[in-house]
């Protein structure tokens, strides 16, 4: 399987690169195929770097991602963002869909040039073309793929918009590029789980991107959080924007008394993934707020990750991690009324007020210490909330690049603190 895959990486290229059409579809295919093997002798020599930067400079427009991307993975992401429906209006939710599809488009594009780099320096001896055939808008080259191990056939799919042919899709040996890529992502297609966990299964990645708010411009609120209290919370104002320092996006929060809980839709499998890291900072404490009392249940900074639902009464199974005003760190408690979430406290007091804190937590851990013994495969969402109502103050935090990591990635040294990027940005009152 992973010569086959390598195999796949490396010829994706050989096929990318095709002239504007004319009359004669198939002669123009069959020309820049031709020239463009010919050009591909000259890049072979080039170090990865060096490789990699001439790939990227040529791939981004000949390759139809978007195409290559429905073929690999469906409806996926209109699945994936089914639980929308009820909280964001249809031109958001549509903007929503728009954004995630190209952010997936995105990362299979840059599958394929990670592939490129590692395999296109080896393992191809010759490549042969052996027929074209096209039309107005379409076509197939069949060529024969000469390997160490000896020749497999490579069929290539193409579609011409805009005067110009793209690849949609590739299948080499009898394996197709668009189902390597949908292997590589796995479970995480079949179970609906979030597009972050697909886009960590196609980049290899160690940890999960949960949030870095960089589908966002600066100044707008998140795109993809809505109200958790719609009908309660719908006219409150509210602060929630995303900023940018030092080129790192992060959500601005600030609270004088509405107390307005945000929140994403966010599936994960907890147990695969149950050590979560942010960056976060508070630059105004809500004055005397003691998260355990109800008539002082305020917190500068708060991030919620929804488990599940309690299947009889269908109340969340969460936990909190806050930056309290008074508790010290390492307070776990709730508030004095029913059902309310089991809070953890990770940053306490001014010591650290107007600094970027990386924190780290183990889910799983404190799941198991407050909920139960396993949490959910599937977790619902994360929440955020900055809020100063009870103690009748003001509250003011942001947050930024939260993650989530296999265990075994704490365990080997992999984490670490990668706030220090903000810390060359503006400070706010």
């Amino acid at each position: 399987m992973k010569k086959r895959s390598a195999t796949i990486g490396t010829i994706c290229w050989l096929l990318l690169s095709v002239g504007t059409a004319g009359a004669d579809a198939t002669g123009e295919l069959r020309q820049q195929l031709e020239a463009d093997l010919t050009v591909l002798q000259g890049l072979v020599g080039l170090e990865e770097t060096e490789l990699r930067q001439a790939l990227e400079s040529r791939m981004t427009d000949r390759l139809d991602a978007r195409t290559l991307t429905r073929r690999a993975f469906g409806s996926y992401v209109e699945r994936s963002l089914a639980d929308y429906d009820r909280a964001l209006r249809p031109k958001d939710l549509r903007q929503l869909v728009t954004i995630s599809e190209e952010q997936l488009a995105a990362t299979c594009r840059r599958r394929a040039f990670a592939d490129l780099a590692a395999h296109l320096r080896g393992g191809v001896r010759e490549i042969r073309l052996q027929g074209v055939q096209a039309e107005a808008d379409t076509g197939t080259a069949y060529l024969e793929v000469d390997l160490s191990s000896g020749p497999v056939p490579a069929v290539s799919t193409w579609s011409r918009s805009e005067d110009a042919w793209r690849l949609v899709d590739l299948e080499v040996n009898g394996q197709r590029l668009s189902h390597r890529l949908r292997e590589l992502a796995g479970e995480a297609v079949t179970r609906e789980l979030s597009l972050p966990v697909v886009v960590a299964r196609l980049t290899g990645s160690e940890y999960i991107v949960l949030e870095d708010f960089t589908t966002t411009p600066p100044g707008k609120p998140p795109v993809g959080w809505s109200l958790i209290w719609k009908d309660k919370d719908e006219g409150k104002p509210r602060h929630y924007l995303v900023q940018e320092a030092n080129g790192k996006r992060y959500l601005e929060a600030r609270d004088e008394g509405s107390s307005v809980i945000i929140g994403k839709f966010m599936r994960w499998n907890p147990r695969e993934y149950p050590i979560m890291t942010w960056c976060w900072r508070t630059t105004v404490l809500p004055e005397g707020a003691d998260e355990r009392r109800n008539e002082l249940n305020d917190s500068a900074g708060g991030i919620f990750v929804v488990f599940s639902f309690n299947w009889l009464l269908h109340t969340p199974k969460q936990l909190k991690y806050v930056w309290s005003t008074t508790l010290p760190v390492g307070t776990v408690d709730r508030r004095n009324k029913p059902l309310r979430p089991w809070f953890f406290v990770v940053e306490s007091g001014g010591e650290r007020l107007g600094r970027w804190t990386f924190e780290q937590v183990d889910l799983l851990r404190d799941y198991q210490l407050k909920l139960g013994d396993q949490p959910a495969e599937r977790t619902v969402s994360i929440q955020v909330l900055t809020d100063a109502n009870s103690t009748h103050s003001r509250a003011a935090a942001d947050y930024a690049d939260l993650r989530v990591w296999r265990r075994d990635a704490a365990e080997r040294g992999l984490i670490h603190d990668y706030c220090d990027c903000l810390e060359a940005g503006p400070t706010r009152p």
